[in-house]
């Protein structure tokens, strides 16, 4: 099976003015409170997806940026499993230039080494799970064609990937990424919400779910 699930409500976007004010980097901004209670949420309805599966391992990939993984680290908290985090950069944040003024992908929070001041204690293997050649990490400045191709071979390898080790795949990621998955499984991709799924059957490739919410506020 393959979670893609987009990262929870971010603070740069929030309606709480303290959450705006906490801000510490513009372009890597935190998980909000409620980010973190839709991530929660999200958590238990793969903990309760899961239950069939209860002999395979499940890996955990994250977006670079501090909202994805925070968003990752609450998930594995209802897995109950002391989980690693692997960052993989090939689902990285869209690199456009109407979003950033510049890379600053060497600037985030986790290369300035301060995301367990957000997460607490965390094993972030800040390194990928797996290689493989065909692969594009995110470069900027990008085209959304180009970020849209970054994820479609992604998803083609971990589908590779899939049929060597049958294991369960959750990687937390950003809007565009979610959308692109869409597409990838032969969909139209809808509008993602925050913590927005694409799960998908890898026995059947069947979608269980096209970019849907399953938190409630």
């Amino acid at each position: 099976m393959i979670i893609v699930v987009r990262h929870g409500e971010r603070a740069d976007q929030s309606q709480d003015s303290d959450e705006y004010s906490n801000i510490e980097l513009q372009f890597d901004p935190h998980l909000t409170k409620v980010g973190n209670q839709q991530a929660i949420q999200t958590g238990k309805y793969i903990q309760d997806l899961l239950k069939n599966f209860k002999d395979i391992e499940v890996v955990c990939m994250s977006s670079p940026y501090l909202r994805c993984i925070t968003t990752a680290k609450r998930i594995l908290e209802q897995l109950n499993c002391q989980q690693k985090i692997y960052i993989q950069h090939e689902i990285s944040e869209f690199q456009m230039t109407y979003d950033f003024d510049k890379d600053h992908q060497s600037e985030l929070h986790l290369q300035r080494k301060n995301v367990e001041k957000y997460i607490g204690k965390q094993d972030i293997i800040n390194q990928k799970y797996f290689v493989d050649p065909k692969m594009i990490e995110a470069k900027f400045p990008e085209t959304m064609n180009k970020a849209q191709e970054r994820t479609h071979l992604f998803l083609q390898a971990l589908e590779t990937k899939y049929k060597q080790e049958n294991k369960i795949y959750i990687c937390v990621t950003h809007q565009g990424v979610i959308e692109a998955a869409s597409q990838y499984f032969g969909k139209n991709p809808p509008f993602v919400d925050y913590c927005g799924m694409v799960i998908v059957d890898m026995t059947s490739r069947k979608l269980l779910l096209n970019g849907q919410k399953v938190w409630k506020q």
